[in-house]
């Protein structure tokens, strides 16, 4: 047998008896428990150990079997066992399921299957070393790309069983290729077509017991691709992950194959020309809840977008393409436009169509047609093939094969059914069989696996204990306690694994094979090399290549045991001049952990429970959150300064508060009262007064962050909703420091579209934007300012910040009209210059007065007051005044007197913190 070596780390029990046996294993009854002593006080642990190695399988170890013990911390049920298709992905496998079952999925009740695939980018960009792991939840960082930016994007497809049990895709490949233009789209790496193809048949084959019985319904593959990577201004995330999940289903629509009725959406819209609404981005989806569920509400089915711009063309529902039919012409929006999905589905149909002898055109479908064609369907991976019964647009409704069966959608259907089922000769060369594969290192993994179960457990006995302490090495199977800093440094895990580094791990590793072969297998490896010598088995061994790492992510173990153990958070009491170890001089726009970060998490009945302090780390989500497969999340910004007498201070955050509570609204979520806002900024700061810069180098800024952390497959809004709140000491938002900025005018891509989301902070608002900023910033500006997505020619607004014009007395800004943001710091400018006996109008603004305007500067929470030096346009470059004696200067100073306490507040907008 070829060499392997499986690590893994099995439950802790923390017992208050000390003499029990674990009845399962006879050759490891002589060390099953180890009592530790510490000076603290003698606690004593009682740790299981249990290993049963049979063909290669990791067994669980239950409960059950410790004896009478009182457990206050239990584990996960997770099993543990080695992952290998060749080794599981037996023929004839079938489903231990009930009948039951299958008959009643449905798309709203997701079921959790047994594994999901799991593949991080390099630092080159590029994706290596995937591997299956146990079904549960990831950990992030909560600056995560995806969670504050929105930076992801979702594929769907099916696997279906055919009566002699093997399993087809329909164009995975296809799939595979979009998500790449997607991720090129918002500025990520993507694995290649032969990775996600591939990765997707392991998937499959590991919960091949989960597709459902032919004719039952089929198995729903989600690959998601996310910006894990932590991040603060508004820049791509520098770590990706791309993880597939699966859960079998039933159809869509409660109906399944019933007729669907549509309503038209005449205020909001889903996509704006030169958006991101061609591709798969997570941000398409949250901004069209709203709707989505005000039709549901209503009785319909689903929403029927109509075009930005004219509001008259006919784009797509919610999730899915739409086609008219009238006599032999099938039409179907176009893509040209950018606004509209190039669905797998959608190329499948028309591509039949036209092999059966209708003729299809890809074209403007205007609102009227839908009063004058013979039938309607939809197509999507979710939706397959819907015919469509009516659909009311102002209150009109027209209905659809009242005379007669809908003669061309049932023939599309059953000729697409027929092929992904495979029920009919596949001449196209669509589908494409799971077969069980070598799992090799050249494709998906390499040789040699490691496999992790991390129980997160804590000690009672504080950061005391910061080495490991090797237990011993029986035969071939070695056991080990560390913690889980040193377990980390010794064998090389990925620091975003690791939330609590005094977090203890109890692990055995058991190395198979002949001792030549094994001992030859640890030389080759530097992580096995450096971590069997830190428990003392090997002391002069070489290394080269990796090993892959499989974590089971035992969540449920995770939430009993910081109940259970987790101790309260120590005294943050620090005096009032005391600072953290930072260069502040040299301080900028990064981010910077600090210490601690207040959660609150939302309770069923929609309002939020009393929060508390956590020391700062990765968050846990279920990988089918709502924030991670259809962006709903809002964030906010807010800073604390320090006076001179060393007391900290809010600027406005109450205004924050209730612009949150509007965003909220605006998405489906709840939020937090502006009462438990402020409380949740305050403890926050207060907990990181350390970090907060000295009287004049900076800010403590901070971040509120509300997403929806509940599992959802089915386009809807979260079951639960997570309120965060963390913060870093920063200071100037741009890399020109003070200096003036150049911005330059984007022409090709919008910001917001009319009825969209731009009004709010959502996080769908930003990562569309990343490409044009970057390509603004690689040719050497320092923003770019964005116009009306209808007209293309009034002013909005710059990536992260509201614009000004001053021309004389007169300062001009566009209106927050519902594309704009209502900014905190722009509403305190306009009162502050109408103060300062300046006119202020909030109004459309051509983008021609750039050229007659004497100044020009931007404000925000990030970069306060900033100057702009430039705007280039059309190719023609404006400057602008700047220096001491501008008004931008003048709005600027007293700002910041206000801010940081140097100038009298007379309107309350300062909130000191006790």
């Amino acid at each position: 047998m070829a060499p392997s070596l499986a690590i893994f780390t099995l439950p802790h029990y923390l017992c208050s008896a000390t003499n029990n046996y674990c009845k399962a294993c006879n050759f490891l009854k002589q060390s099953h428990f180890l009592n530790l002593y510490y000076k603290v006080g003698i606690i004593k642990f009682a740790f299981a150990l249990h290993v049963l190695m049979q063909q290669q399988q990791l067994l669980r170890l239950s409960p059950s079997s410790l004896g009478p013990a009182a457990l206050l911390a239990a584990s996960s049920t997770t099993s543990l066992r080695a992952v290998s298709p060749s080794h599981h992905a037996s023929n004839g496998q079938t489903s231990e399921l009930p009948d039951t079952t299958w008959d009643n999925l449905g798309f709203d009740k997701p079921i959790s299957a047994d594994y999901m695939f799991i593949m991080k980018s390099s630092e080159d960009g590029s994706f290596s070393d995937g591997g299956l792991q146990r079904f549960g939840k990831i950990e992030l960082n909560p600056a995560a790309c995806v969670l504050n930016y929105g930076q992801g994007i979702i594929e769907e497809l099916k696997a279906y069983k055919k009566p002699d049990n093997s399993i087809l895709l329909c164009r995975p490949e296809e799939h595979g290729l979009r998500m790449r233009v997607g991720a090129e789209r918002l500025l990520m790496p993507a694995p290649t077509v032969e990775q996600f193809v591939e990765a997707v048949k392991v998937t499959v084959l590991e919960n091949r017991r989960w597709v459902p019985p032919p004719n039952k319904g089929f198995l729903h593959i989600r690959p998601l691709l996310i910006g894990s990577g932590p991040v603060l201004s508004l820049t791509p995330a520098p770590e990706f992950i791309f993880l597939i999940l699966v859960t079998p289903m039933g159809d869509y629509s409660r109906g399944g194959l019933e007729l669907i009725n549509l309503v038209v959406e005449n205020e909001i819209h889903r996509a704006v020309r030169g958006g991101a609404g061609s591709v798969k981005a997570i941000g398409n989806y949250a901004a069209i809840l709203k709707a989505h569920m005000e039709a549901k509400a209503n009785g319909f089915s689903d929403v029927l977008f109509l075009d930005s711009v004219h509001r008259r063309y006919v784009e797509e529902t919610s999730t899915a393409n739409i086609f008219l039919v009238k006599d032999k012409i099938i039409s179907t929006p176009a893509l040209g436009e950018g606004t509209v999905l190039p669905g797998v589905t959608r190329k499948c149909v028309i591509e039949i169509a036209r092999s059966q002898g209708y003729q299809v055109e890809e074209r403007l479908v205007s609102v009227e047609e839908l009063f004058e064609v013979d039938e309607v369907f939809c197509t999507g991976n979710a939706v397959h093939l819907s015919r469509v019964g009516s659909i009311t647009y102002l209150g009109k409704k027209v209905s659809y094969c009242e005379s007669g069966p809908a003669v061309v959608s049932q023939q599309l259907h059953r000729a697409l059914l027929n092929i992904q089922m495979g029920h009919t000769e596949d001449k196209l060369g669509w589908t494409s069989k799971c077969k069980p594969t070598p799992y090799t290192s050249n494709k998906v993994g390499p040789q040699f696996e490691v496999y992790l179960a991390l129980f997160n457990f804590h000690l009672l006995i504080g950061n005391s204990i910061s080495r490991y302490l090797p237990i011993t090495m029986k035969k071939n199977i070695i056991f080990g306690l560390t913690t889980e800093a040193v377990f980390r440094r010794q064998y090389g895990m990925p620091s975003s694994w690791i939330s609590y580094p005094s977090r203890f791990i109890c692990w055995v590793g058991c190395l198979r094979g002949q001792s030549r072969e094994t001992s030859a297998m640890i030389q080759r490896t530097t992580r096995l090399h450096k971590l069997v010598r830190s428990i003392g088995v090997g002391s002069s061994l070489s290394s080269s290549s990796k090993l892959r790492v499989h974590r089971c992510f035992s969540s449920v173990a995770a939430s009993n045991a910081e109940q259970a153990c987790e101790q309260s958070v120590e005294s943050y009491n620090v005096k009032k001049n005391e600072y953290a170890d930072v260069d502040w001089d040299n301080l900028g726009f990064g981010l910077t952990p600090t210490d601690y970060m207040y959660v609150m998490k939302c309770s069923n009945n929609g309002t939020f429970e009393q929060g508390q302090l956590n020391r700062y780390g990765n968050i846990e989500l279920n990988p089918a959150a709502g924030v991670l497969n259809y962006g709903q999340g809002l964030f906010e910004g807010t800073k604390a300064y320090r006076k001179k007498d060393g007391n900290l201070i809010l600027f406005r955050p109450d205004q924050n508060a209730m612009r949150m509570q509007f965003g909220a609204e605006r998405m489906c979520m709840p939020s937090p009262s502006v009462d438990q806002f402020i409380d949740a900024v305050k403890q926050t700061v207060q907990a990181n007064k350390c970090w907060v810069p000295p009287p004049g180098k900076g800010s403590l800024y901070i971040r509120p962050l509300l997403i929806g952390s509940g599992p959802i497959l089915g386009l809807a809004p979260s079951p639960e909703y997570t309120f965060l709140v963390y913060a870093s000491p920063v200071r100037n938002y741009f890399k020109e420091g003070s200096a003036p900025l150049n911005i330059y005018v984007e022409e090709e891509y919008d910001r917001a579209s009319r009825g969209g989301a731009g009004g709010v902070k959502s996080i769908t608002n930003y990562a569309p934007i990343l490409k044009a900023l970057l390509r603004a910033k690689n040719r050497g500006f320092s923003d770019v300012l964005y116009l009306d997505s209808v007209n293309n020619k009034n002013l909005e607004e710059v990536s992260s910040c509201n614009i000004f014009i001053v021309k004389g007395n007169l300062i001009s800004t566009p209106a927050a009209v519902g594309t704009i943001l209502p900014g905190v710091t722009r509403r305190s400018i306009i009162e502050i210059a109408r103060d300062l006996c300046y006119q202020v109008e909030e109004r459309p603004i051509p983008v021609d007065e750039l050229s007659e305007a004497d100044e020009v500067f931007c404000t925000g929470t990030a970069v306060g007051v900033a100057p702009v030096g430039s705007i280039t346009c059309h190719g023609k470059r404006m400057e602008y005044k700047t220096g001491a004696q501008t008004v931008c200067t003048q709005l600027y100073s007293t700002l910041v007197g206000i801010q940081t306490g140097h100038i009298e507040d007379k309107k309350g907008w300062i909130v000191e913190i006790e």
